[in-house]
C-alpha cells in the first residue's frame, strides 16, 4: 500500500531509481519505461536533463504501438542484425534514430569485422529512401581510380574512357552512398569530396565534365582506423561534414559475448547448406569456450571459425570445442606489460599446432607487442 510520503513527488520511488540510474555511468544506456499517473509537467520538468525520449498517455496505448514503442527504444532485437546484447540494441536504436533524416551524413566508426557494412545496409532500410544501396570500397584502390569510381568519367575524358560513366555518388541519387574505409580518399579530390558531403550542395561532378550534378542521397562512411578523426591527413572541413563530432561506434563481439550463441547458431546453419552437411548442435563447452575468447577479428573472425569447423567435420552431428580449434586460440598470449627494456619482457607462448589451418589461424590473430619487435 505504501506510505504517505511515496505521494511527495521529491521522495517518490521509481523517480529516485531513475535519477540513481542516470547519475551512474555503467548504467545510463539502460532504457527505462516509467508508468505513472503524476501529472505530466512535475515529471517532465524534474527530468527534463536526464534523457527522456517520450512521453505517452496511458489511454493510447495498445500492443502495436507498444511494440513500436519497445522497438524504437532499443528494448527488441531486431530479426535482420542478429543479437538481442544491450550494446547492439543501443547500436541499432541509434541507427533507426540517424536514418529518420534520410539525408544525412553518417560515420561509423568500429574494429575490424564488426559490421559496418551491414550496418550501412540497415541503415539505408531504416531511412525509407527508394533509391539504390552503392557501396564504394577504397581500400587498396589506386588514389587515381578513388577519383573515378567515386564521381565518373564523360568519354574522351582519359585514354580508355570510351562512353560516359556515373561514379557511385550518381548512382547512389535517391538512395544511400556507402564509403567504406573513407580515410583512403586522397587529399587531391577532397574539395570535391566536401561538395558532396555538403548537405547544402550535394553535387557530383565527373571527371571531364564542365558541368556539375545535384544529388538527393543519405551517405554512410566508414573506417577501422580510430586514429582518423586525429590525424593530420583531413581537412576539418571535411571531418565535420563527415559527422566526426558524433559518429556511431559499433561494439566489438569482445563487449556483446552473449550475441555468440546466436551468431554461432546462424554459421552453423549458413554452412551445412553452402557445403551439404550434416545438421549439427555445438557443445556448451564449445560455445563457452567461444564466449570466453577475446575475438581480436570480431563476428569476421568467428564466422571463419564455424566455417572451417563445418567444412574440415561435414559428417559430423556434433562439435565440440577440439573441432573449432578452441585450444589453439586460448594458446594465443595476452598483451605483454610494458618491460623496462626487450631482455626484461615476457616471450611469447609458443603454440602446439597438428595441421596447417590452426597454424594459419595462430598466425592471423597473433599481434606483437613493441618489445618483441624486431631490431
Amino acid at each position: 500500500e505504501g506510505h504517505s510520503s511515496d505521494r511527495n513527488p521529491s521522495s517518490y520511488f521509481g523517480l529516485t531509481i531513475l535519477e540513481h540510474v542516470w547519475n551512474d555511468p555503467s548504467l545510463r544506456d539502460i532504457p527505462v519505461v516509467i508508468l505513472s499517473a503524476m501529472e505530466r509537467g512535475a515529471i517532465e520538468r524534474r527530468f527534463a536533463d536526464q534523457g527522456v525520449w517520450d512521453f505517452i498517455d496511458k489511454t493510447e496505448i495498445n500492443r502495436d504501438l507498444l511494440n513500436s514503442l519497445l522497438m524504437e527504444h532499443g528494448l527488441l532485437e531486431d530479426e535482420r542484425i542478429i543479437g538481442h546484447s544491450l550494446p547492439l540494441l543501443k547500436s541499432l536504436r541509434e541507427a533507426r534514430k540517424r536514418a529518420r533524416l534520410g539525408n544525412d551524413n553518417i560515420l561509423l566508426l568500429g574494429e575490424t569485422g564488426t559490421g559496418k557494412e551491414l550496418f550501412a545496409s540497415y541503415l539505408h532500410k531504416q531511412s525509407g529512401r527508394k533509391g539504390a544501396y552503392v557501396p564504394l570500397f577504397t581500400s587498396g584502390v589506386p588514389e587515381t581510380l578513388i577519383d573515378d569510381r567515386l564521381f565518373g568519367h564523360v568519354k574522351g575524358a582519359f585514354d580508355g574512357a570510351y562512353r560516359d560513366e556515373p561514379g557511385a555518388a550518381e548512382r547512389a541519387d535517391g538512395g544511400t552512398l556507402f564509403i567504406d574505409e573513407f580515410g583512403e580518399i586522397p587529399a587531391t579530390i577532397q574539395t570535391k569530396f566536401l561538395r558532396l558531403l555538403d548537405k547544402n550542395i550535394r553535387e557530383t561532378q565527373r571527371i571531364g565534365s564542365q558541368s556539375a550534378k545535384k544529388l538527393n542521397l543519405q551517405v554512410v562512411l566508414a573506417t577501422n582506423r580510430l586514429d582518423i578523426l586525429s590525424s593530420g591527413d583531413f581537412r576539418q572541413a571535411l571531418l565535420y561534414k563527415v559527422g566526426a563530432q558524433d559518429p556511431m561506434t559499433l561494439p566489438p563481439l569482445r563487449e556483446r559475448a552473449e550475441d555468440i550463441p546466436l551468431l554461432v547458431d546462424f554459421c552453423v546453419k549458413k554452412y551445412e547448406k553452402a557445403f551439404g552437411a550434416e545438421s549439427r548442435t555445438v557443445s556448451e563447452e564449445a560455445l563457452e569456450s567461444l564466449k570466453a575468447y577475446s575475438w581480436p577479428g570480431n563476428v569476421r573472425e568467428l564466422e571463419g571459425v564455424i566455417e572451417r569447423a563445418v567444412d574440415n567435420y561435414r559428417g559430423l552431428k556434433y562439435l565440440s570445442k577440439n573441432h573449432l580449434n578452441i585450444e589453439i586460440m586460448r594458446q594465443i598470449p595476452p598483451p605483454v606489460p610494458p618491460a623496462q627494456s626487450p631482455s626484461e619482457a615476457v616471450s611469447p607462448i609458443q603454440p602446439t599446432v597438428d595441421d596447417i589451418s590452426a597454424l594459419i589461424q595462430y598466425l592471423e590473430a597473433f599481434t606483437f607487442h613493441p618489445a618483441h619487435r624486431p631490431q
